[in-house]
């Protein structure tokens, strides 16, 4: 008897299995030390993400959790775990290396009710980026808001309680649907 060929079908956003695998890497994730956060993060970013990964839901949830920590380094922050590692490894971060990891996963990052709200939206609409220091630095950050009040707040209020005396900078832009990652 010949052998059956066999397919391996996608792990659905949203299914049980996903959700699992999403719950349980965000808690190793959150458990792990600084170092191995950062070298996790790195050897995700060093395979590519197919829709046949039986792995998405874990490599979706340390994405995630990745883009919303502030690490430090000697007291100073560092922005997000993504901007830690391009700092530490430049060669590796190509804007179109980064811009394909969070276009590969940024959907999986996202909860039901933001994925409601994401398409509930028009567009073109207009996003905004708070910060300090230099123009060009807060404009090449990849977290933007709808929320202008937001970007004040990420202009004015956090850079000081960080002990950042740079001059608060607000920026907006437009941009269409294809352009936001998650």
């Amino acid at each position: 008897m010949a052998p059956v060929e066999t397919t391996k079908l996608p792990v659905p956003v949203g299914s049980k299995q996903f959700v699992d695998a999403f719950d349980a890497a965000l808690t190793a994730y959150r458990r792990a030390s600084h170092d191995e956060r950062l070298q996790t993060l790195f050897c995700l970013l060093e395979f590519s993400l197919g829709d046949d990964d039986e792995h998405v839901g874990e490599r979706a949830a340390v994405y995630r959790a990745a883009s919303q920590e502030d690490p430090y380094v000697d007291h100073v922050r560092q922005g997000t775990m993504f901007s830690l590692l391009e700092r530490t490894f430049p060669e590796m971060f190509t804007p179109e290396v980064t811009n394909d990891a969070f276009a590969e996963c940024g959907r999986r990052m996202m909860y039901d009710d933001e994925h409601d709200r994401l398409n509930a939206m028009e567009f073109p609409r207009i996003v905004y980026r708070g910060g300090a220091g230099c123009e060009n630095d807060v404009r090449k950050c990849r977290s933007w808001t709808f929320d202008i009040e937001t970007a004040v707040f990420f202009a004015e209020k956090w850079p000081k309680r960080h002990g950042n005396p740079s001059e608060p900078v607000l920026l907006q832009m437009q941009i269409d649907r294809a352009e936001v990652m998650a």
